[in-house]
């Protein structure tokens, strides 16, 4: 649940309307608001909260709350009663006489009541009651008996805001012994008009938006048990010397216009550990030695004061500032000037070595100070953001630390970093590092190990998309808004353009070399292609006269086998027989393409020798030259061939045409080593063959 601080009311819950009435209800709260009821209606038995918030209550006395009573017992549950700008004009000294076991009370906003008449109806109120809130009824002077109805109950908390209080006498507190807290703010208490007798009890004093213009002098009056003080926003000039508050831990000083800061202001409170000294007008000007000497203090936020940390003119010491603070372990420093160097700033804090927590916010830092981290050896959270610092010596800067966790860099004119800008055993050990809203490059040389990092890394950059989104490209304009860790490699390391020209020119290259390499391997088909191609676009020419062909054969042979041919074939043949052969390196006509040449001599040939051996089968030209002996074969269907066989092929080198050619024909074979009968067999096969 939920409250309004200043009413108290509970807020963002599911309200309903109330059985009885027309006010709504949750749970056990009840809420009449803006109904200008002029009285209070019956709500359920489980009601124990009611905040009655615009209505028309005018006169009330006890019969006002006779509905939140049990009928029988006349008692009521209620514990949490509200009542704000209700135009109430009396208040009776019976009103709260059945609110047995009310412990909080809160009227405000009703300018015609009077002092007196809060006093008396105090008198009906529950022992049980621990909280009083009585705020903006212009309760400009109070009675000396204005607690005296309190004496019974064992109030600790009383609250009287905005009241212009003009004059405070602790006596009036003499009924409440038990009172803890104490909240005056926003009266017009001044020093010499108030005394704070007969609070010896109260641990918590608020005395903030006032007119004192001095500080009191507390040891006129026993404090001794309270611990926090709020000061603030006061009409102080000057602050004089705090003491007899010996068990004082918190004192807020915000908002006054002070020029100095005296050596010792706080030097006698021994249990001080949190002061605020912020928002002074930008009236500050000089900070004596000293001035924050203490030995118990632990947090000190000295923000927003427009201060110069500067040696010329010098308006504080470095070396002496925080001496003998050193036991601080919070120090925030936001919204100054730094007007000094790195060894100056780091000579100012070298004493405190128990800091846990630095916060300097927009403060014009143009540097993380070297050397910071090694004479702060506990600081676990650094916080620089909103100033302007743009690169550091990640070695000499963080190259020392070992308990840094939380750094935040965010808001900064940081447009790279990269693995100089933070040692690798800092970043192993850093949790978590905020570089949100910086102008950075995203360029593929400044931006590539910062977005591989934090992909890598992603818990300790952005753990949230919404811290994610603020870590964006400023440049090139192209990637301008850009989400870094959302950025491709072709983002941010693009060809440039010569180099996009020569991948054009080589993958052109390549593809010429590819095609050919295909035509080159696929060369015997495409000759057989061309050849098919040629053959349905002019016809086959059948030669049907003897007279009509050139040659008694063409013969068919690998370049290894030439000496058979030359030696063997070519004589016997043509010198003893009297045939006439087409040889290819004899008889092909000069410049004319090898496939016309082998098509214009088979077509012009009567018979076609084929001298089959291992060589044959490798030889590509035997293979194209083989393809188109077959085509004519099967277009004239006339077995116009010879085989002949010079020796042995192994099974490996047998192809489809040459298994098809073994197996479906009868050769010749030639023995080199035969005797005389078996050479003369051969050639009678041979001539046989050419006779047919």
């Amino acid at each position: 649940m939920e409250y309004n601080e200043s009413l108290n009311a509970p807020k963002n819950v599911p309200w309903g309307k109330c059985i009885y009435n027309p006010c709504r209800c949750y749970r056990n709260f009840a809420l009449c608001s803006g109904l200008n009821l002029t009285f209070i209606p019956r709500f359920p038995d489980n009601i124990t909260y009611l905040y009655m918030y615009k209505n028309c209550l005018g006169r009330v006395n006890r019969s006002t709350f006779l509905n939140l009573t049990n009928p029988l017992t006349r008692k009521s549950k209620l514990e949490v009663l509200i009542l704000v700008k209700n135009r109430i004009n009396t208040l009776s000294n019976d009103s709260f006489a059945d609110l047995s076991d009310l412990t909080h009370i809160h009227i405000e906003d009703e300018q015609h009541l009077s002092g007196q008449q809060f006093s008396e109806s105090f008198n009906s109120l529950s022992p049980k009651l621990v909280k009083l809130i009585i705020n903006r009824v212009n309760l400009t002077s109070i009675p000396a008996t204005f607690f005296q109805g309190l004496e019974s109950t064992n109030v600790l908390n009383i609250t009287l805001e905005s009241n212009a209080i003009k004059t405070l006498d602790g006596n009036l507190f003499s009924p409440v012994t038990s009172l803890r807290n104490l909240s005056l703010h926003g009266n017009r208490l001044k020093t010499e008009t108030t005394n704070f007798s007969h609070l010896s009890n109260v641990e918590y004093l608020n005395l903030s938006s006032n007119y004192f213009n001095v500080s009191p002098n507390f040891c006129n009056f026993n404090l001794s048990s309270l611990k926090i003080l709020d000061f603030q926003s006061n009409k102080f000039s000057t602050f004089k010397e705090f003491k007899c508050l010996d068990n004082l831990e918190y004192l807020n000083l915000n908002n006054h216009a002070i020029r100095t800061l005296f050596s010792n202001t706080f030097s006698m409170l021994p249990k001080l550990k949190t002061l605020h000294l912020s928002q002074m007008a930008e009236q500050l000007e000089f900070i004596q030695n000293n001035a924050f000497n203490s030995s118990s203090l632990k947090r000190l936020y000295f923000i927003d004061n427009a201060f110069h940390f500067s040696l010329f003119p010098r308006n504080f010491y470095p070396l002496l500032i925080f001496e003998n603070t050193r036991k601080l372990q919070v120090l925030d420093l936001s919204m100054n000037y730094f007007k000094v160097n790195e060894t100056i700033f780091t000579q100012m804090l070298t004493p405190l070595t128990n800091l846990k927590s630095l916060i300097i916010v927009e403060c014009v830092l143009r540097y993380i100070p070297r050397g910071l981290l090694r004479v702060l050896p506990q600081l676990r959270e650094l916080i620089l953001s909103r100033n302007s610092i743009d690169e550091w010596n990640g070695y000499e800067v963080f190259g020392k630390s070992k308990t840094l966790r939380y750094l935040d860099l965010s808001d900064n004119r940081i447009v790279t970093v990269d693995e100089k800008s933070f040692p690798p055993d800092f970043l192993q050990s850093i949790r978590f590092i905020n570089l949100g809203n910086n102008p950075f490059s995203c360029t593929c040389k400044e931006v590539q190990w910062f977005h591989d990092w934090a992909i890598d890394n992603r818990q300790k950059i952005c753990p949230k998309t919404e811290i994610c989104k603020t870590i964006l490209c400023a440049s090139p304009s192209s990637l301008k808004n850009k989400i870094i860790i959302e950025l491709t490699e072709s983002e941010m390391c693009p060809y440039p353009e010569y180099v996009k020209v020569l991948i054009i020119i080589g993958s052109v290259s390549l593809f010429v070399l590819v095609i050919a390499l295909v035509v080159y391997k696929a060369r015997w088909h495409i000759r057989y292609l061309i050849y098919m191609y040629r053959l349905r676009r002019d016809g086959y020419e059948t030669i049907e006269d003897k007279r009509d062909f050139n040659y008694d054969a063409f013969v068919v042979y690998a370049e290894e086998d030439q000496g058979f041919v030359h030696n063997t074939l070519v004589p016997t043949l043509e010198e003893r027989e009297g045939y006439h052969l087409c040889i290819h390196n004899r008889d092909f006509q000069v410049g004319k393409l090898i496939v016309d040449n082998i098509i214009t001599s088979i077509q012009t040939s009567r018979k076609i020798i084929v001298v089959l051996s291992n060589n044959f089968t490798k030889s590509k030209w035997c293979d194209f030259e083989l393809i188109i002996v077959q085509n004519r074969m099967v277009l004239e269907q006339n077995n116009n061939l010879v085989v002949i066989l010079i020796d042995k092929i192994e099974p490996k080198n047998i192809t489809t045409p040459l298994r098809l050619i073994l197996s479906t024909m009868t050769y010749a074979k030639w023995q080199a080593q035969g005797t005389e009968d078996e050479k003369e067999s051969f050639w009678n096969q041979i001539r046989d063959s050419l006779r047919k």
